[in-house]
């Protein structure tokens, strides 16, 4: 098969192939993504136990608000671990590679790898939040403010914690969603086995009780404060009660000890007693509402859960099951094998499970040409034959181009097989050589990229009036050096070319013409001779041929080819009868 050179631009910003490809590519894979997730929940786990920081210490038959330094410090910690692992996420993705929207017409769209289009992308979209997700705001708040503002209330603190820890759990709570998003989006379910998603979405269940647990302990200690306070307000002594005097830091403060006494002294050294609490109470229903609800939503989000990997999923892996059980039973080898397994996981990972066929065939005809129109049309005009063609012959052409796969080291096709398909490449490459010395006497190797196109001897094949039904043989083997996606168009629709040869102005009637072949062509199975000189001479004939088309005769032609398509599913064509042998055994009579 022969390579044509008709370069495809499918990057965002202008980018070629020849560009990107000199670059390092670099990308997440599901199990750094998954790694990262769980980073996120165990950050999650962490980020509340800040609010167990505030305690209530009884010192010498007092209580003074005071904050736990070894817990604050383990905890900071723990929470500066879990940072770390949110800048990297940060660098990651500043060097992680991504789909240009531009390229997503047809496939899985191309890579964009210039670290300037990242970087700008990345700045753009969620830049902001990993950032705010990244901030050691917590440890700051602790460590530097809190005691350079530490006031005269001894609430205070409590309020700037509880603004700044909430503040930050938000923005982390929300990376978990993309982030489950994405490896559903490649695998399908975020976890391997059903078990485990249920385990998953169980542990979310407890961190929203972790967080209502925590927040419940800080709640109850802004009630002490808030009742101290308003006992230190209405206290009737000779010295005034300073709220500041509820913290532990002011318990040496001479004005609290004289404060202390006296107070002692004129309540006959009864304690402070707490009244019933609105808010409090109004927790404790939220807290049991809200897990009635959670609970409820568990429930459903397992159930769902179980039930989504028993349709599409489970389809795959019982197919997957079957496939490795019938390996097995033929005894393949193990290279044959491992090219079955990665066909599999490339098609599952290029189509998620979806049938592409069947979507377009339950369309209507006009929205499902409008659709491969708009799929195919680019990977079309840069054929030198197909690019003198107006709109109407290209749409008639992209109707019956076919999505298909391929696995790095298959064949797609061998040197003297018959030529059944012409490739448009989509994504990969395909390298071409002829082992055998061809028909040159010598070997040679093309690497055929995005955007070129081979099998085009199947198309002068197809031009000559009076061509066979033996198909051209290739001249080279093609084999995928990579994994590949392109598009293919069957032999059996060579009638719209083979009319295109039949008169430069189409006087003919081809509709006549496209029913005839095409009937013949499916009815008929075609003899797979070789026939090398043929495909040269008429690779020859294609390249040096130029068409001129009137816009009047094309769009009469698209018209009889689409006609003739539908014409040939209902309608079985009378065959032309031999007609009867001459009788010469009589003389003629002699007048």
């Amino acid at each position: 098969m022969e390579f044509k050179k008709e370069k495809l631009v499918r990057f965002n910003g202008g980018q070629n192939l020849e560009k990107t490809e000199t670059q390092v590519t670099r990308f997440l894979d599901l199990e750094g993504l998954r790694i990262f997730l769980f980073s996120c929940l165990k950050a999650l786990f962490v980020h509340p136990l800040f609010f167990y920081l505030p305690s209530v210490t009884n010192k010498e038959k007092s209580s003074c608000m005071d904050t736990d330094l070894n817990l604050g410090i383990t905890v900071t910690c723990f929470r500066t671990l879990a940072d770390v692992f949110y800048v990297v996420h940060i660098v990651i993705k500043l060097r992680t590679a991504y789909v240009s929207p531009s390229s997503r017409v047809f496939g899985r769209g191309e890579l964009v790898m210039d670290p300037k289009l990242i970087a700008r992308r990345y700045l753009r979209s969620d830049f902001f939040i990993d950032l705010v997700a990244a901030l050691p705001l917590p440890q700051i708040v602790i460590w530097f403010i809190i005691p350079t503002i530490r006031s005269s209330r001894a609430d205070h603190t409590n309020n700037a914690l509880v603004l700044i820890v909430l503040l930050q759990y938000i923005p982390r709570l929300y990376l978990i969603f993309p982030l489950s998003s994405e490896i559903i989006e490649a695998t399908g379910v975020v976890t391997k086995t059903a078990w485990a998603g249920a385990a998953y979405n169980l542990l979310l269940y407890m961190l929203a009780s972790h967080v209502l647990g925590a927040s419940s302990y800080l709640l109850s200690i802004e009630l002490h404060a808030t009742c101290w306070k308003s006992a230190c307000k209405h206290e009737l002594s000779p010295i005034t009660c300073n709220p500041r005097y509820l913290n532990c830091d002011a318990f040496e403060f001479p004005d609290r000890k004289s404060w202390e006494n006296t107070t002692n002294l004129s309540s006959y050294g009864q304690s402070l007693s707490t009244s019933t609490f609105i808010g409090e109470t109004a927790f404790a229903i939220l807290i049991a509402i809200l897990g009635l609800v959670l609970f409820a939503h568990l429930i459903g989000i397992v159930q769902t859960y179980l039930q989504s990997i028993t349709v599409r999923l489970e389809e795959w892996r019982l197919k997957r099951g079957n496939t490795e059980e019938w390996m097995r039973h033929r005894q393949l080898p193990q290279s044959l094998r491992e090219r079955v397994r990665r066909f599999v996981q490339y098609k599952w990972l290029a189509t998620r499970g979806v049938d592409e066929e069947s979507i377009l065939r339950a369309l209507p005809t006009n929205l499902r040409r409008d659709i491969q129109r708009h799929l195919c049309l680019d990977l079309v005009r840069p054929v030198p034959f197909f690019s003198q063609m107006d709109d109407q012959l290209l749409d008639a052409i992209c109707e019956h181009l076919v999505s298909c796969l391929s696995t790095q080291g298959n064949y797609i096709v061998r040197e003297g097989d018959p030529v059944t398909e012409m490739l448009f490449i989509i994504r990969g490459k395909l390298g071409s050589s002829t082992p055998n010395g061809g028909q040159t006497g010598f070997f040679n190797s093309i690497t055929s990229r995005p955007g070129d196109f081979c099998g085009e001897e199947l198309l002068a094949w197809a031009l000559l009036p009076k061509s066979t039904l033996n198909l051209p043989s290739s001249t080279r083997t093609v084999r995928a050096l990579e994994e590949v996606e392109a598009a293919w168009r069957q032999h059996k629709k060579r009638v719209m070319a083979k009319s295109l040869s039949m008169s430069e102005s189409f006087s003919v009637s081809v509709d006549e013409q496209t029913v005839c072949d095409e009937t013949t062509l499916e009815e008929d199975e075609p003899s797979f001779a070789p026939s090398n000189s043929q495909a040269k001479q008429h690779l020859g004939v294609l390249q040096n041929s130029t068409f001129k088309f009137s816009s009047k005769s094309a769009s009469r032609f698209a018209a009889n080819t689409r006609r003739g398509a539908q014409k040939v599913k209902n309608v079985e064509m009378l065959k032309l009868q031999k007609p009867e042998e001459p009788d010469f055994s009589t003389e003629p009579d002699d007048d």
